[in-house]
């Protein structure tokens, strides 16, 4: 039976330049979205059993996979699809790891995001928390094409610190937040 997107997706956001699902589900991405499929995308996910990799995916188990995934692909990645609770992963890292690492790519160093971002965890509070942190890639990533980032770092001072974090940046009384 033909998949429909009132059977598969909870809530799809659609931006200028990117796309962003919430799925607690397994989706046929090709069948709704196949031009974004000649770019590299990737799946991760720690379970074989529940979620097979989508045809032309990168499948990833760890979220350091996924981290540098975008790194090698930086500013030409179609999807990617995370899933949350990965186990036991290496340095107890999960899912929405990816996504601030992914914020923190965008918002200080003016990195282009994939063009759909699927959350197919069915943790809610974790899907939450990746939402949230996609939204605000589609914010700066708006604010970087119009180049008014106020928090865009140039190369100098990207060089000088490695441990730039968007989360640094702010404290809780900030009301760009």
């Amino acid at each position: 039976m033909p998949q429909t997107f009132e059977d598969v997706f909870n809530k799809i956001q659609l931006f200028d330049d990117t796309v962003i699902i919430e799925t607690g589900s397994n989706i046929d991405i090709e069948t709704f979205f196949p031009e974004a499929s000649d770019k590299p995308c990737a799946f991760l996910d720690d379970d074989d059993e529940l979620r097979q990799t989508p045809e032309g995916f990168e499948r990833h188990y760890w979220p350091e996979e996924t981290i540098a995934f975008l790194e090698k692909h930086k500013d030409n990645v179609g999807i990617i699809s995370l899933d949350n609770d990965l186990g036991d992963p290496p340095g107890g890292r999960e899912g929405v790891d990816v996504m601030e690492y992914l914020r923190d790519r965008v918002v200080l160093h003016g990195d282009t995001p994939p063009d759909i971002l699927v959350f197919h965890s069915q943790n809610p509070r974790a899907r939450e928390q990746m939402v949230a942190c996609a939204r605000e890639v589609v914010k700066y990533n708006a604010l970087n094409l119009k180049g008014e980032n106020p928090h865009l770092l140039s190369r100098e001072e990207a060089a000088l610190s490695k441990e730039d974090s968007y989360e640094n940046l702010f404290n809780e009384t900030d009301p760009e937040r």
